[in-house]
């Protein structure tokens, strides 16, 4: 079991790296309006600083936490409330609404994951009764930071029963659909990453999943919005079994976003025939197709790498390219996306249209990003874009010295298979 100070110190750590690449991305949306160079340079500088100080901060605060950590008994996780029962926990949820008390609250939770089987009914009903009964209504002012470290550690600490709750939620009859939606959502994580306890689940996801032969299943939302979260959460398994489910509902399915959100859960799986599903669908002249270009980026072979290259090279219109573009280096186009983008910014580097990658390109440092870069700093046709080109270029050098961190690890960047060349 995770203790409690490893999910402080992750919490600490996500909430600090999350706040910083809010701050070293900062420039906003690669479509927004342009900034002075010369103020956008000097606040750069800044931040930089900043950013510096607080990863040492950071650094710190995760040592201290590990040297507690190794200091702890071994039976620091053992639960407190060794001979607990429903009812008890009843009780206290109970005097928790009288009282507005958060404290008794997440005890309550707490109890029950750990309890098990015999307390998974009644945290249903906890659940049921906050969301749809707001039996518990505490005002802002009732919550504190130690009240989200608590809510963190119960849930890292309490993995196997989280997993065992979910999995109670969606084989139990009782369950509303609502809530077995969202329980599947998240049962296909933890199916995903495959974590201790998780058997059972993936069991009971594929019953749900596969028995159905791509029939709406019983309990979930009905139309469009049902499916797509199925969808979604059949990718999130991660399980190649899912393949024939997910091909019967493309074969069902006449909503063209629900199409492709399911060509993008076979690419996700693996399946061979979700290359020539994306072939088909491609229209350089029409529509978005960013599900595609993503689900070409998961694929990750030269095959699918060459099939994003000719689509994009036979967009015509320059902003429907690089708007397509960009998303491709961000979803596993990588370096030979960032060549494909400088190839259309010689051609026509006074097309205004280039200050919409800027903000990519300095989130994906390599040497291939800084050339281009350079390149619309020495060639835009507005002095507002060559400044703002030169302010990312110098960032992105300072990041391939490792002079400043690297919080967008090409080699992770979006998630699944990368090119690099």
């Amino acid at each position: 079991m995770k203790s409690f100070l490893l999910a402080a110190g992750l919490l600490v750590v996500g909430i600090g790296a999350g706040w910083l690449l809010s701050t070293t991305q900062s420039d906003g949306s690669d479509r927004g309006t342009h900034r002075s160079g010369t103020n956008e340079i000097e606040s750069l500088k800044v931040e930089r600083v900043q950013d510096l100080k607080r990863i040492r901060e950071l650094e710190a605060e995760i040592e201290r936490l590990k040297a507690l950590l190794a200091a702890r008994p071994a039976d620091a996780d053992a639960s407190p409330w060794p001979n607990d029962t429903p009812e008890a926990v009843e009780r206290l949820i109970n005097e928790a609404y009288a009282e507005n008390n958060i404290d008794w609250l997440l005890e309550a939770i707490e109890r029950l994951l750990r309890m098990g089987e015999p307390g998974y009914p009644l945290l249903r009903k906890l659940i049921m009764d906050l969301v749809f009964k707001a039996k518990f209504i505490p005002t802002t002012s009732d919550f504190q930071p130690g009240h989200f470290y608590r809510f963190a550690r119960i849930f890292a600490n309490q993995e196997r029963g989280v997993i065992g709750f979910l999995n109670f939620l969606l084989s139990d009859g009782g369950t509303l659909p609502i809530v077995k939606q969202f329980a599947m959502m998240g049962a296909a994580f933890y199916a995903g990453s495959n974590a201790p306890g998780t058997e059972q689940l993936k069991q009971t996801l594929m019953q749900l999943f596969m028995e159905q032969q791509g029939a709406a299943m019983p309990g979930m939302l009905p139309g469009d919005a049902g499916t797509r979260m199925k969808v979604f959460a059949m990718a999130m398994s991660g399980d190649p079994r899912m393949i024939p489910a997910l091909r019967d509902e493309l074969n069902k399915s006449k909503d063209k976003g629900v199409q492709g959100d399911i060509i993008g859960a076979l690419a996700y799986l693996g399946d061979p025939q979700a290359l020539p599903l994306i072939q088909e669908r491609l229209d350089p002249t029409d529509g978005n197709h960013y599900r595609e270009l993503s689900a070409l980026g998961r694929i990750g072979t030269d095959e699918a790498h060459e099939t994003a290259s000719q689509f994009l090279r036979s967009i015509p219109d320059s902003k429907r390219f690089y708007s397509h573009a960009t998303r491709y280096v961000r979803e596993g186009g990588g370096t030979a996306a960032v060549l494909l983008m400088k190839e259309r910014i010689e051609k026509n580097p006074k097309d205004p249209e280039v200050n919409n990658v800027i903000g990519t390109l300095r989130r994906y440092p390599t040497q291939e990003s800084l050339e281009t870069l350079n390149f619309i700093a020495a060639t835009a046709g507005d002095k507002e874009i060559q400044e703002r080109a030169q302010g990312a270029a110098e960032d992105v050098d300072r990041r391939l010295k490792g002079e400043l961190p690297d919080f967008t690890n090409p080699n992770a960047f979006g998630g699944g298979p990368r090119r690099r060349g």
